[in-house]
């Protein structure tokens, strides 16, 4: 950490300057909104470096920084989740709320927010990454042992459009993570989840010294914490 602050310092100081590539993975969910505004304060203060943005699972976020073929990941997970951090360094940059997607016509659809144990007899889309026993299951699945259930899981999907339009059509219930909260889908109802919350990270290798890796967490962490205030202050606007 020590070394990313002092790239942040050195990179503000060139970011006019600075020019190449950041490769950077993220989950379904930061492409609508999250990348988009990281990737524009980016370009303001280093106009000429260039973001190369894929979506990928965290497993292979975390093994693509490992090769060598990504230089950072971002994504969310449950704290009670261990991540195998070999070789690379995670940086928080928030905490959030978790949300759930429902149906409009869905009983506890008006609700403030809703605990998970209230969902106990519902069928889950479940989110599964690169496979079934993935670390976003894994984020799920530790939220529901925590409320005292094992989840009726009918559905799986690896990216948040198809988990939402399956509980658009009729499958079930969903975890929704906090940037589906940004643009929240007009036809679901999506109620914050009480008790529970999820760490924001941000994935590079621990012997990275560039310094537009340091410039890019910087911008991050100031848009994720500016995009959660804004979310923040419209649902208690």
């Amino acid at each position: 950490m020590v070394g990313l602050r002092a790239g942040v310092a050195a990179a503000r100081a060139v970011a006019h300057g600075m020019a190449g590539r950041l490769r950077v993975r993220h989950l379904s969910s930061y492409g609508p909104v999250v990348l988009p505004a990281i990737a524009a304060a980016v370009r303001d203060v280093a106009p000429d470096l260039f973001l190369e943005l894929r979506e990928a699972s965290i497993e292979e976020q975390l093994q693509e920084i490992r090769l060598r073929s990504a230089d950072l990941g971002l994504f969310h997970l449950d704290p009670s989740v261990a991540v195998d951090a070999t070789g690379l360094t995670l940086v928080p940059l928030a905490t959030t709320v978790r949300y759930v997607v429902l149906p409009r016509d869905h009983a506890l659809a008006e609700r403030a927010s809703i605990s998970f144990s209230e969902l106990r007899a519902e069928p889950w889309v479940m989110p599964v990454g690169a496979s079934d026993d993935s670390l976003q299951a894994a984020s799920f699945l530790a939220s529901c042992h925590r409320h005292g259930f094992e989840p009726d899981v009918v559905q799986r999907a690896n990216s948040i459009e198809t988990m939402l339009g399956l509980v658009s059509s009729g499958f079930g219930v969903a975890p929704a993570p906090w940037p589906v909260a940004l643009r929240p889908p007009p036809d679901l109802a999506l109620v914050p989840v009480v008790g529970d919350h999820h760490h924001v990270l941000l994935a590079h290798v621990s012997d990275d010294s560039n310094p537009a890796c340091a410039l890019f967490i910087e911008e991050a962490r100031q848009v994720v914490l500016a995009l959660l205030e804004e979310r923040e202050d419209g649902a208690t606007g």
